[in-house]
């Protein structure tokens, strides 16, 4: 990452996690580029996130997910991710930003519980980009060249390919 990116902690939303999975090229391709230069930096993504991921996969057929764990369950060994639950604060700002109040309540706490930390969010959801009051509280994408997950795990990603996700169409973006 680059300096402008490294200034506070960086989370993942579930757009930008699932994104790896993603059938559209542009967003998996900076999805991978993130994780696959991140592996020995500090993520944090919210319990919530987590939740939205898990309920994504699990509503996909057992093929799919028989393809997909063996890959995340590796990546999560090696992934310095940390997950945290929402506080106090993060729910009362949630509730009374100025800026949060006209987002939907998920992306309100996850926004709020960034800028509690003055962090960063990496995210492929359409609505946060398009406010732009707060893209202060969003990361660009990488600017890094290309690079596969090391191996044995690059393998067990690609065959997790298997499991592709129209995000654009998903209820979470």
């Amino acid at each position: 990452m680059n300096s402008s990116e490294t200034a506070g902690p960086h989370f993942v939303d579930a757009t930008f996690f699932l994104g790896m999975h993603d059938s559209d090229d542009q967003r998996r391709m900076q999805s991978l580029q993130l994780f696959t230069h991140c592996l020995t930096t500090h993520l944090f993504m919210n319990l919530e996130q987590v939740g939205l991921c898990d309920d994504v996969i699990w509503c996909r057929n057992r093929q799919e997910q028989d393809a997909y764990y063996p890959f995340m369950d590796n990546l999560h060994t090696l992934l310095r991710i940390q997950r945290i639950g929402f506080t106090r604060d993060d729910l009362t700002r949630a509730l009374r930003d100025p800026q949060l109040r006209h987002l939907p309540l998920q992306q309100a706490c996850t926004l709020s519980q960034v800028m509690n930390r003055n962090g960063r969010l990496h995210t492929h959801d359409p609505l946060l980009w398009r406010d732009v009051a707060l893209q202060h509280w969003l990361a660009p994408p990488l600017q890094q060249p290309e690079q596969p997950f090391p191996a044995p795990l690059d393998s067990l990603y690609q065959d997790s390919l298997r499991l592709t996700l129209d995000l654009q169409e998903s209820r979470y973006v």
